[in-house]
């Protein structure tokens, strides 16, 4: 019949022979090879990553020495900048609410309390289902400090200009402080590197606090200008030269403006 004669014109080839693909043989010798490229390609791919680690650890040492050089610098050949007492001394001083034993400074005095509602908020939100979606563990540490640092700002700023003196201008400042060095270290969390922008963090307020207490302890305000205002310029700067995580990125354009 039909079916017949295809049988048996057709080859059968033994599924285990000599030279067939399929064999145990070659099977064994195929997961040897494989294992063994895999081998070799995870070592290299771990030497590179501990080249890589090490270039990045020595460009940080770099980059903290250059900082510390250039604040040195800068201590050394610029004069000590003092604390005006005219600076204390506000346009509108008017007094509401009199009938209430009034507010002195009222309306600087209620123009900070946006601070705290925009802080509160923004903490709530951080934690209340991922409502700003963040990828990283220390953006959210990053933010926390921000959106703390941003409502102290509505507290200690009104207790600031309540009576504006030199003692209370420290909790106006510090704030800004923290929420300054907050906003460094999460730009270098998002655009350089998680793990150096989280540990950065505690250093960057430890160096804000410090700026503050330098000045009150010795009328110098060259370190805490320093801190603020080197966020104005190091911000655009990585929001323009290096590559975001999220989209929208030009709007930190707009609000360092």
């Amino acid at each position: 019949s039909y079916y017949a004669k295809r049988n048996k014109n057709k080859i059968s080839v033994p599924r285990y022979s000599k030279g067939y693909i399929f064999s145990p043989a070659n099977k064994r010798s195929r997961n040897h090879s494989t294992r063994f490229k895999l081998n070799l390609s995870l070592r290299l791919y771990s030497i590179g990553s501990v080249g890589d680690r090490r270039e990045m650890r020595r460009r940080t040492v770099y980059a903290w020495g250059v900082a510390i050089l250039s604040f040195v610098v800068l201590m050394i050949v610029t004069p000590a900048i003092p604390q005006s007492q005219e600076y204390h001394d506000f346009a509108d001083q008017r007094e509401f609410f009199v009938a209430f034993s009034g507010i002195p400074n009222t309306l600087n005095v209620v123009s900070n309390f946006p601070f705290l509602v925009i802080g509160v908020v923004g903490l709530v939100l951080c934690y209340y289902k991922n409502y700003f979606k963040l990828c990283l563990q220390g953006e959210l540490w990053g933010w926390t400090c921000f959106f703390i640092g941003v409502a102290a700002v509505g507290v200690g700023s009104s207790y600031y200009h309540l009576q504006p003196n030199d003692a209370r201008l420290v909790w106006d400042r510090l704030p800004m402080t923290i929420a300054f060095t907050s906003i460094i270290a999460i730009f270098i969390i998002e655009r350089i590197d998680e793990q150096k922008g989280t540990v950065s963090i505690i250093p960057l307020l430890l160096a804000g606090v410090i700026s503050i207490m330098y000045w009150r302890f010795f009328d110098d305000l060259r370190p805490y200008a320093l801190v603020q205002f080197v966020p104005c310029i190091a911000i655009p700067l990585m929001a323009i030269l290096l590559p975001p995580m999220y989209t929208h990125s030009t709007f930190w354009l707009w609000a360092a403006g």
